[in-house]
């Protein structure tokens, strides 16, 4: 709401837990079910192909897991531009407009999704390496430290994520330019 209706929380109003935070938190859950259910079948094929053909399965299993990685990512994009448009009470736009919204655009979201998840590594390796040596010499203060800078972590991608999600709601519900 921050970002595409310049509304900015003030007080209690930032810990609410309103009816559009369950809705979002709602349609977050069925965005994951949607994706799980259009997942099964493959999985299905999979577990065929792995108990016909053993190890040679492989050639076939390990595309398959691919595809689905693949698909499952570009999906949770497309379907996760609805996300925006619950938090700011639109009732009229679902997760088929969504998806009419951004069709024709698999290759863009597969980049933004190897984007994401090469940004994501990277802070992973920032924050990890240090981890390891640090809980190495397994001191307690540094335990603490480490918790306190992963929540920090955890939060910037949460917001990461938000923030794309709302950006591609703008570019594709509402037709922003860029």
């Amino acid at each position: 709401r921050y970002i595409l209706l310049d509304e900015v929380p003030h007080g209690w109003q930032r810990l609410r837990l309103d009816e559009t935070v369950w809705r979002y938190v709602g349609n977050t859950f069925l965005m994951i079910l949607i994706i799980a259910a259009a997942a099964i079948p493959v999985g299905i094929v999979v577990a065929v192909l792995i108990a016909l053909m053993g190890e040679y399965s492989l050639v076939l299993v390990i595309p398959l897991y691919i595809a689905l990685i693949i698909g499952a990512v570009v999906y949770s994009y497309r379907l996760g531009i609805k996300l925006p448009g619950v938090a700011l009470e639109r009732r009229d736009y679902g997760f088929r407009n969504a998806l009419a919204d951004s069709d024709g655009n698999f290759w863009r979201f597969l980049g933004l999704g190897v984007l994401t998840g090469l940004v994501m590594l990277g802070i992973a390796l920032v924050v990890g390496v240090p981890t390891y040596f640090i809980m190495s010499a397994q001191s307690q203060v540094m335990l603490y430290v480490l918790i306190a800078v992963q929540l920090v972590v955890n939060w910037a991608a949460t917001i990461w994520t938000v923030t794309m999600l709302t950006s591609l709601y703008g570019y594709f519900a509402e037709r922003r330019n860029v």
